[in-house]
């Protein structure tokens, strides 16, 4: 299937509540769609869309960590039906919060617009939280608007490791969040696979990152994500986005190179060193893009993960 194929199908996918740059020919962010580029000719193009697509997880991301009184939590962004989850890869997503409120936005770069949430947990007796949903995000991105979520979740009593589930973007499938808690660890950290297709010798893994810039330690998130960008925010300063090929996005220059475990560039005067528990890519050493979104205003530091890049918007 050629790109101008795939593009005649995704102009005939509909979701009516959504910004109509996420209808356009092209992906609408630089977020999250993944784009598949499959072979054969028209006539096979639709069974070679499903047979891909039939391997696609339904899973989106996933981050851990722990509340502030040391209660885990774990939270899987997901796509019902799974073979779905290729249209959302553009989506810029980000996570954060601290102490016992926890927040995620997804945003759609060309419209400016994000969707998300701000959950916060009060402890209760025997291993149970009430949980209260408000359907905005703390954060706000310079130049961007919040629109509240359409489905919120009204306040309830978690018990241990019982999901609450958030619907994010609505769409003609389901985009939501599944969010658990835990007084345990909850155990072997999942191993961060590329999903199938054109991009996956593009993927990069972060396994328990530590920065240190200018040889000073500056951030730590015990988080294990993946994707073909990389990424993490400093409070005032932006976001860096760090890629092994830019796709012809002229925002990223190259500046450094990943080596095993060790990501290393320089930009700005600054050296950024960033250190993981595994690999971040498996092979020998290769060079380094990143690009610095001083737009980004994000108030927390952390890491995260999202697909491909996306060229420049005109």
């Amino acid at each position: 299937m050629t790109d101008q194929e795939l593009d005649e199908m995704l102009d005939v996918w509909q979701a009516p509540a959504t910004p109509p740059s996420l209808l356009e020919s092209k992906p609408s962010s630089r977020r999250s769609v993944w784009r598949w580029t499959l072979g054969g000719s028209l006539a096979a193009a639709t069974l070679a869309v499903a047979t891909t697509l039939s391997v696609i997880s339904p899973q989106l991301g996933v981050t851990w960590g722990r509340l502030g009184d040391g209660t885990y939590f774990r939270t899987k962004t997901l796509v019902e039906p799974g073979i779905a989850s290729w249209k959302y890869f553009f989506l810029r997503g980000s996570h954060g919060g601290r102490d016992m409120w926890r927040e995620h936005y997804l945003c759609d770069d060309p419209t400016k617009t994000c969707w998300g949430y701000t959950v916060t947990f009060e402890p209760l007796a025997n291993h149970q939280y009430r949980a209260v949903v408000d359907g905005l995000p703390r954060s706000v991105r310079e130049g961007y608007r919040n629109v509240p979520l359409t489905q919120v979740p009204p306040p309830r009593i978690l018990p241990e490791q019982e999901p609450l589930e958030i619907n994010l973007i609505p769409s003609g499938e389901r985009l939501f969040d599944r969010i658990e808690l835990s007084s345990t660890d909850f155990g072997e950290v999942p191993v961060k696979a590329p999903p199938p297709g054109p991009y996956s010798h593009l993927w990069l893994r972060l396994a328990n990152p530590k920065l240190y810039i200018n040889g000073n330690f500056d951030l730590h998130e015990p988080l294990d994500a993946g994707g073909a960008i990389v990424w993490f925010t400093l409070a005032g300063r932006g976001r860096w986005d760090l890629t092994l090929d830019p796709l012809g996005n002229s925002r990223f220059v190259q500046a450094g190179h990943i080596d095993g475990k060790v990501i290393e560039f320089t930009l700005e005067g600054e050296s950024f060193r960033i250190e993981t528990a595994e690999p971040v890519i498996v092979g020998p050493a290769r060079p380094l893009y990143v690009w610095h979104d001083r737009d980004d205003s994000s108030a927390a530091a952390q890491f995260g993960s999202a697909g491909i890049p996306q060229p420049p918007l005109k």
